[in-house]
């Protein structure tokens, strides 16, 4: 092992005694952005001009690393080296392209850098509602939308109308129930807020489903509580919903309640 940063986190992890064990192999190089690796019983030390040194250890990150191409995959380089200190005993490491928890109980999983990262860190990453990520991300929905499971919600991307969660309770019981993005509601297009939430085709609010029109004209007007969720496949496409001060209908004419 030569002098030099690969050399330092070697004695930084207590040398042949440590975690990584004895050198399986020397120094190479050959590695994109003229970095270099070196790999020992339990690990790979990568050598990086902008990063530093930083250790992949053996198990289920350095799988999951393999399984997304190592550093020529979506994942890159790794940018820190393993982190404990999390809830639930988990642990963490940074690459340039996301961040992959190992949880003991849910596994390992990445969140990659994106829109979901940006949704999931405004949420508090793991100390947030949504816990930790319980899937990666998911391919093969409809208009090339994906999904990624955590703890306690999914959030889907989609190309048009961004990225949204639906927090597990109450409103994704209901979305589970009318079939979720395949079904009438179509995607989430905002965060649930106040037990509210819009979808493409739907609205959720105070556990009802309401569309999109009824649900604005009753914002604006007293019709009371919603007593049901909206029924529609009326004749030319009409809805009508039970509220508590008669029956909503919608149409090609409007919006209007018969008392």
């Amino acid at each position: 092992i030569k002098t030099g940063e690969i050399r330092d986190l070697y004695r930084a992890y207590k040398l042949e005694d440590g975690l990584l064990g004895y050198p399986i192999s020397n120094e190479k190089g050959g590695l994109k952005d003229g970095a270099t690796y070196q790999l020992f019983e339990g690990a790979v030390i990568y050598d990086h001009p902008e990063y530093g040194a930083k250790v992949v250890f053996s198990g289920a990150v350095r799988d999951l690393y393999r399984s997304y191409g190592l550093e020529n995959g979506k994942l890159g380089y790794p940018i820190s080296n393993e982190k404990g200190g999390l809830k639930d005993g988990a642990v963490y490491q940074l690459f340039e392209g996301g961040v992959m928890y190992w949880h003991p109980r849910l596994g390992t999983h990445v969140v990659f850098n994106g829109a979901t990262r940006d949704l999931y860190r405004s949420y508090g990453l793991e100390n947030g509602k949504l816990g930790y990520p319980i899937s990666d991300e998911q391919f093969g929905l409809k208009e090339n939308a994906t999904y990624q499971l955590f703890e306690n919600a999914v959030v889907y991307t989609h190309p048009e109308v961004g990225t949204h969660s639906v927090v597990s309770g109450v409103i994704r019981n209901l979305y589970r129930s009318y079939g979720l993005e395949n079904g009438e509601f179509g995607y989430p297009i905002s965060e649930e807020e106040d037990g509210e939430q819009e979808f493409q085709n739907r609205v959720i609010g105070l556990g009802k489903v309401y569309t999109k029109k009824i649900y604005n004209a009753m914002k604006g007007k007293n019709y009371g509580k919603a007593m049901r969720d909206v029924g529609c496949g009326l004749r030319n496409n009409g809805c009508y919903q039970v509220f508590e001060k008669g029956i909503v209908y919608e149409s090609e004419k409007g919006v209007f309640i018969v008392e």
